[in-house]
């Protein structure tokens, strides 16, 4: 019966002179062990079924014919161990598409891969190029590409045979996947429209690498903020037929994924016959061109807004001219806050004699011809009161407290009499404040209250009498 399938042992040390040449029935894998340290002259010659083969990293030399004829290989790799691939040795090979050949692989005899036309690349690690015997590469196609160590690429471009190949690459130092969006009208890499494209870079020492890039680029037309544009160059777009537009609309400067875009022209019929537009907004400095019937039956009167010290030339360009009530779009908002003492108003350049809280809102136009925008949120203070005990008896002692209402820190003008006897002047309430002839001090008890601390054993009578409470923002009131 034909030989159809080898086992070949680990107790096997070398593969005789044509051992299996010519089994023509031998197919599938082949596993070669690593106990194997030589392979003789055509020892799996004309085994054309074998579809791979594992070259062990025992061996040195490729022999003389020892896969000749095997055209039912794919693929080969040499290992690093090997410094010979002897002639003939990959001979009439037609089913070889990807040869890897070894790093220490210095010779390859003649005709070593001979009429491997089926070769699709070949990828050498050897820095130095194989020398190659006559006809090792003959009859592969020139354009396979053929990958070779960094720095080794002008060194194959120059040695025998490998001269012949046009279309060098080095053995990538990087390999990187992209995912990326551009604009329409631009490129990336050369590239113009969507798609999945892999790309080799060269770098400045000659070494390659590989993007794999996945494109997306944005349509021609597309719909910004409810308005639909075409874009007409690579930083301009034109606003396009919007019929069902209404309410209030803005045409504004445009970014999208990094493409940035200026708005240069009102398409023709762009607008036409939008009767319920009540404000138009446009962001652009110079008057987009205005298309034929572009604002047709859009009432002259809505308010148009454009930017600060554009507005003059909106009302001398063509088309534009035919609105009448323009105003520039606010150059700056602001948000204030104001108090105010209950009894008193605010005023100030946008607002005046406000008494009542609550929010303002007022629109300033500066110089220049550009509104402002001011919002007013005024709040009513708290009136202060300070409340005293108003007639004390401290004969046994004991604690007077000074309960104050509103923001302090604040003054509390007051008068004391002891036993019917006022001070000439009024007093004002501090820490360390002393009352009367006893000279008390006053002390802070808590966050709105004082005390003071008569001793037992007086026999004066403290009368209190508040004439006027000042708080920190200066409103006044008062209390006893």
């Amino acid at each position: 019966a034909a030989l159809t399938t080898v086992n070949i042992p680990e107790s096997i040390t070398s593969i005789g002179d044509a051992a299996f040449n010519g089994c023509h029935s031998l197919a599938g894998a082949l596993t070669i062990p690593n106990s194997v340290n030589s392979i003789e002259m055509y020892a799996f010659g004309s085994c054309e079924l074998i579809t791979s083969v594992n070259i062990p990293e025992s061996l040195t030399t490729i022999n003389y014919g020892t896969f000749y004829h095997c055209t039912g290989l794919t693929s080969i790799t040499i290992p690093n161990t090997v410094t010979l691939i002897d002639a003939d040795a990959f001979k009439d090979c037609s089913g070889l598409e990807t040869v890897i050949i070894g790093s220490k692989v210095a010779e390859m005899g003649y005709g070593a891969f001979l009429r491997c036309t089926s070769l699709k690349s070949i990828t050498s690690y050897a820095v130095e190029p194989p020398i190659t015997g006559e006809s090792a590469l003959l009859y592969i196609d020139a354009d396979i590409p053929v990958y070779v160590p960094c720095g080794s690429k002008a060194a194959y471009q120059k040695a025998d045979d490998w001269e012949n190949f046009t279309n060098y690459h080095t053995i990538t130092v990087g390999e990187t996947t992209l995912d990326t969006t551009i604009c329409y009208g631009t490129t990336y890499n050369d590239h113009a429209t969507s798609g999945e494209y892999t790309d080799y870079f060269t770098t400045i020492t000659g070494c390659d690498s590989i993007v794999h890039l996945t494109l997306t680029v944005l349509p021609q037309v597309f719909d910004y903020e409810g308005i639909s544009y075409k874009i007409t160059s690579p930083t301009t777009v034109e606003v396009t037929n919007n019929p069902t537009a209404s309410g209030n609309i803005i045409i504004p400067e445009i970014a999208i994924s990094s493409c940035e875009y200026a708005v240069t022209a009102i398409g023709d019929n762009a607008f036409k016959d939008c009767s319920n537009l009540k404000t138009i907004t446009v962001n652009a400095i110079t008057p987009p061109a205005f298309g034929t019937d572009a604002f047709l039956n859009v009432a002259a009167t809505i308010p148009v807004y454009v930017p600060c010290g554009s507005k003059a030339a909106y009302q001398g360009t063509t088309g534009w001219n035919y609105f009448t009530n323009y105003h520039t779009i606010t150059a700056d908002t602001v948000a204030v806050t104001r108090y105010i003492c209950a009894g008193s108003t605010y005023s100030d350049n946008a607002f005046t004699n406000l008494s009542v809280a609550g929010e303002y809102q007022a629109t300033l136009t500066g110089s220049a011809g550009c509104d402002s925008v001011i919002t007013l949120t005024l709040i009513n203070r708290a009136t202060p009161t300070a409340h005293f005990p108003e007639i004390v008896d401290p004969c046994d002692g004991g604690d007077i407290l000074v309960t104050l209402t509103g923001e302090q820190p604040f003054d509390v003008y007051y008068t004391v009499s002891v036993s019917g006897n006022f001070p000439v002047l009024p007093a004002k309430l501090g820490l360390g404040t002393r009352f009367g002839d006893g000279g008390y001090p006053l002390t802070q008890t808590g966050d709105n209250t004082y005390s003071v601390i008569i001793p037992s054993g007086s026999a004066k009578i403290l009368t209190f009498k508040v004439h006027r409470v000042v708080d920190s923002n200066g409103c006044v009131g008062r209390d006893n």
